[in-house]
């Protein structure tokens, strides 16, 4: 638009104007490689294995067990009949995990 006519719109309008606007871009063609030829080259460190999750598996089997083994006398009351079977539930489901991840895997 031409001067003139801009001066004669509203102000919504010439933001308008503006914002619609696409900038001019223009990207070298060797661009990609100048930056690409920059970058300092990384050596790769050699990572180990890490087995926390397994290990935290393996601990809560034993201690599982340990409960399982504290809950085992006579029960008094329904609540520690409930906790012993949500620790029997629990140990089988760490085994079936375990096992399967184990024959899955190795």
């Amino acid at each position: 638009m031409r001067d003139e006519s801009i001066k004669q719109l509203t102000l919504d309008e010439r933001i308008t104007i503006a914002l619609e606007k696409c900038p001019e871009i223009s990207i070298p063609h060797d661009f990609a490689a100048r930056v690409a030829a920059k970058v300092p080259t990384r050596k790769s460190l050699p990572l180990r294995t890490s087995y926390y999750g397994r290990n935290v598996m393996l601990i809560s089997v034993v201690i599982l067990f340990a409960l399982l083994l504290a809950f085992s006398h006579p029960h008094h009351s329904t609540i520690e009949v409930i906790i012993e079977w949500c620790f029997c539930a629990q140990f089988i489901a760490l085994a079936v995990w375990l096992g399967i991840r184990r024959w899955h895997v190795g």
